[in-house]
């Protein structure tokens, strides 16, 4: 059975002045009806995206080089949240299901990130480039 998931993004401002942020990764299952998508069991926070404050820059390096170390930290965070999906997409994981008529049957899922959901400043980040929705080069729901 494929497992499509749906992955979404957004900044987040933890205070007042906007000076502490987090990026949450959440995930839910393509699986579920559409009605049961939007409740708040069917989506899962994965992890959060580090996000360097640009005070912290060291004062010899560059801004080509800080933009660099910014998008790399994205990356590697990503692919660390994601790295279970990849490992089981190549293998398949057994699970135990309910099928519709309510018995429980094992059956080999294999999950599959089929979806990004972006606002603009994340699909910039995720792209590399401003402007990101023109040509994107991906799958990308609004």
């Amino acid at each position: 059975m494929i497992a499509p998931i749906f992955l979404g993004q957004d900044d987040t401002t933890i205070d007042g002045n906007g000076r502490r942020s987090l990026k949450p990764m959440y995930m839910t299952c393509g699986n579920l009806r559409v009605q049961k998508r939007n409740q708040k069991w069917a989506n899962t926070c994965v992890g959060y995206i580090p996000k360097p404050n640009k005070n912290h820059r060291p004062s010899n390096m560059s801004k080509e080089q800080w933009k660099r170390d910014k998008r790399q930290i994205f990356h590697d965070a990503m692919a660390e949240m994601l790295a279970p999906v990849r490992q089981f997409s190549k293998t398949g994981v057994w699970m135990q299901l309910r099928g519709r008529d309510g018995a429980l049957r094992t059956v080999l899922v294999v999950p599959t990130v089929v979806i990004g959901s972006y606002d603009q400043p994340e699909a910039a980040a995720v792209v590399g480039k401003l402007d990101a929705y023109r040509m994107m080069h991906m799958m990308c729901t609004m």
